[in-house]
């Protein structure tokens, strides 16, 4: 896995974030139907509350903006600002598909600061 920040510097890292193999199948997919082939997954920091837990957003975004960092994985570009990049150093990014429940969920996060 690759990151990469908008600043020219690069670094190999295996801690930073991983998208499973559900998630990329299903994000591939959303990205076609909606004519998203260029874009990337964006992860962002929604709200912090004041015990310390973080919840994060999720959309796709097609600009890279110079302080974002850039993940490869899966085969599909993650992209955060610093914010939500230091706070997700080793969370993966999983598709859940059992009974109502479907969606995106970020695992392996420490929420609480």
């Amino acid at each position: 896995m690759t990151w990469r920040t908008g600043i020219d510097y690069e670094k190999e890292s295996e801690n930073v974030i991983t998208v499973t193999n559900a998630a990329a199948a299903e994000l591939q997919r959303l990205m076609t139907d909606n004519d998203l082939a260029d874009a990337k997954l964006r992860i962002f920091v929604q709200s912090e509350c004041g015990c310390g837990k973080v919840n994060f957003g999720m959309g796709f975004d097609q600009e890279v903006e110079d302080n974002d960092q850039v993940v490869d994985s899966a085969g599909v570009g993650v992209v955060m600002d610093p914010q939500a990049f230091a706070a997700l150093d080793g969370a993966s990014v999983e598709y859940v598909n059992e009974g109502a429940r479907r969606g995106f969920k970020i695992s392996g996060v420490d929420t609480a600061g």
